[in-house]
């Protein structure tokens, strides 16, 4: 899969204008003219990275006076060099603080001047600077000047809010309206069953000069230089499922200078399961006041996972058309495990596969049968996890069935954390038995030839039959029978179905060497194989030892699964081993190797990929194939017999067309 970018969003932004919460000192009650204060608090759910509420929240507000004398000497003209000789640095301090009712107060008691047409004008701001949050006050002279660099730590950065100035008081109450300096930001998710562990944000700027001085109504920034240095706002530890949260602890939100970012900047988000994603943030705007919530978007692909998994578990799983009961994964496992639905292509939606623990009474162990026909799960559930040995099942809801045997399937990946949720488990999902494209245009039948020509077997999972190579016979043997069958075929030019060919060896090919292409060996969940009692035969010549089901015309074997990494498109192919010609009752490597039959031998170079194809596969868990067996090569002589895995006879974009058609053959066993 092309990994998918991850997509960044602004949520919310809160306007400051009609946003008030007014809180006042308690209103003298002799009449002897003491100065008031009604203070203004702007709406904003973070201060020092902590949600505030309610006004009550704020514990002091720090006032500055500027006496501007008898009405002459008024500010205008008096403000470059005034300071502020009428209130210092004066703390209005909230006695309340903490509680849900606010009690200011101030001390000594000041009185407004009592000479006709006096003037005072008033600045304020909120926390006062300390030695860990950033904030240090420059200048009182003409007004208010800050110096504010951010702290590392998202704790220690403060909500630094400067009131609109009151110019020219002489009477009255003094309203003070408080207006956020400082952006603050933070991060919603949504996600696979993932935990956000770091997010660092660089190259942004962190510190800068604010001023509010004069006759200016509002505060200016001057802004330092953006800085490599990395900030690290603080997740909450939130599992993240397919519907956004916010990943945000209180104390945890990023509280800087506003700007427009540069190209540089980048915003870096790694998750407990190893994810690491890196968002450009060029050109986005941060203004002074708005809290900016950006929603990452982790759902992981599966180009984000690194697949552990060894042989003997199953991966795939595969319905027909209208089919949609449950398909049954069961997995050794210590420790704990979960399971969900990591991604889909464009024709149905996570809800449409369900994932949900085993029906009560069925065996948890893998390899037991299971009787009784598949169910039909209910439960829209698309998460499940456990502890000890893995189980469970996967379903289509019932109104997910395709219009026809020749829809287009569709298919999706479910992912499996075990072993403590160290190791990886991809299963690809197929709903749809029409021929389709893995890679290139060469569209493969999801299954093999049968016992007779002319015919599909009806699991992808069973072998089917083998064709020799010989100029005059063909044999269709099922393994384990007692002795070959064969079928003379001088007169028949195609052995497949109607509208579908035996294959080219460069079509084959083209599921090794394509640059989307990818693979896995297990088993495969296809209505038969996940609910056969499961049998594993050890090769006396190599030790190797293979599961298989089933005997005769329904055996099925462990095998291969091809994907397509872009569009999720998968084909499993049973290793299915092949007849020697010397001792055509006998099958050679079955479980370990698929032998497969085309109208050409393979020309690879002998530094090529040819080894692959006839050594035993999945003795260790390291050694993984690249394919299976395209051809029968040298080895075999031109002699053995070789399973039948058809292709359809042209590529066309509409799998609607009549070619491939699955209707009116000759063995439709097991079929809806």
């Amino acid at each position: 899969m092309k990994a998918t970018n991850f997509i960044l969003f602004i949520l919310l932004t809160l306007s400051l204008a009609g946003c008030r919460f007014e809180d006042s000192f308690p209103v003298p009650d002799n009449g002897d003219g003491s100065l008031r204060f009604i203070i203004d608090k702007p709406e904003r759910p973070f201060t020092r990275g902590l949600p505030l509420s309610t006004a009550d929240s704020l514990n002091s507000i720090t006032v500055y006076g500027y006496y501007t004398g008898n009405g002459t000497d008024n500010w205008s003209a008096k403000y470059s060099d005034a300071v502020p000789n009428f209130m210092d640095g004066t703390i209005l301090t909230n006695t309340g603080y903490g509680t849900s009712t606010a009690n200011w107060t101030y001390s000594p008691t000041l009185y407004w001047p009592s000479f006709t047409n006096s003037n005072v004008s008033f600045y304020a701001y909120y926390p006062q600077p300390t030695e860990t949050n950033g904030l240090t006050l420059t200048s009182t002279t003409g007004g208010l000047t800050f110096k504010y660099t951010a702290p590392e730590t998202c704790v220690d950065q403060p909500d630094l809010m400067i009131a609109t100035p009151v110019f020219d008081k002489n009477s009255g109450t003094v309203n003070l309206d408080l207006n956020h300096a400082l952006v603050c930001i933070g991060f919603s998710a949504i996600g696979s069953y993932d935990v956000v562990e770091t997010i660092e944000v660089a190259n942004i700027v962190v510190s800068g000069t604010v001023s509010i001085t004069g006759t200016a109504s509002t505060f200016t920034w001057d802004l330092d230089d953006p800085v490599s240095t990395v900030y690290r706002v603080i997740p909450n530890g939130t599992v993240i499922d397919n519907t956004t949260q916010s990943i945000m602890q209180s104390n945890g939100y990023l509280l800087v200078p506003p700007q427009t970012l540069g190209e540089n900047a980048i915003i870096t988000v790694t998750t407990k399961y190893g994810v690491t994603k890196r968002y450009n943030m060029d050109n986005s705007v941060w203004e002074a006041g708005k809290n900016i919530n950006y929603i990452l978007d982790l759902k992981a692909s599966n180009t984000d996972i690194t697949d552990t998994v060894a042989f003997n578990y199953f991966v795939g799983a595969f319905w027909r058309y209208n089919e949609t009961t449950e398909r049954i994964i069961r997995m050794d496992n210590t420790g704990y495990w979960e399971a969900f639905v990591l991604c889909t292509d464009s024709q149905w939606d996570e809800e449409d596969i369900m994932v949900d623990g085993l029906a009560e009474g069925n065996p948890t162990k893998q390899g037991v049968a299971i009787s009784g026909d598949p169910l039909q799960m209910i439960d829209t559930q698309t998460y499940v996890y456990g502890s000890g040995d893995i189980s469970f099942r996967l379903g289509l809801t019932t109104s997910t069935v395709l219009d026809s045997a020749n829809a287009k399937p569709r298919y999706a990946i479910v992912l499996i954390r075990y072993d403590n949720y160290t190791k990886n488990h991809l299963i690809y999902l197929r709903q749809g038995e029409a021929a389709d494209s893995i890679i290139g245009s060469t569209r493969f039948a999801p299954y093999n030839i049968g016992t007779a020509a002319y015919e599909f077997i009806d699991y992808p999972s069973k072998v089917g039959g083998y064709k020799q190579w010989s100029t005059d016979t063909d044999i269709y043997i099922a393994s384990g029978d007692g002795g070959p069958t064969t079928v003379d075929t001088d007169t028949i030019a195609n052995v497949c179905p109607n509208g579908y060919r035996v294959p080219t060896a460069d079509e084959f090919k083209a599921l090794i060497y394509d640059t989307y292409y990818g693979y896995s060996g297990g088993l495969y969940a296809d209505g038969y194989f996940d609910r056969q009692t499961i049998t594993y035969t050890t090769n006396t010549s190599n030790g190797f030892t293979y599961p298989s089901v089933g005997s005769g015309a329904d055996q099925a074997f462990a095998g291969i699964i091809c994907y397509n990494t872009n569009n999720y498109s998968s084909a499993f192919f049973p290793f299915a081993g092949c007849l020697p010609a010397a001792n055509p009752i006998t099958n050679s490597q079955p479980g370990e190797q698929g032998y497969y039959w085309t109208t050409n031998l393979a020309t690879y170079s002998s530094d090529d990929l040819r080894p692959n194809y006839f050594n035993p596969v999945y003795k260790d868990t390291i050694s993984v194939p690249k394919c299976v067996s395209v051809t029968v090569g040298v080895w075999c002589e031109r002699t053995d017999a070789c399973t039948i895995r058809p292709v359809a006879v042209n590529y066309i974009n509409s799998p609607d067309d009549t070619e491939g058609t699955l209707d009116g053959y000759t063995n439709d066993s097991g079929w809806e």
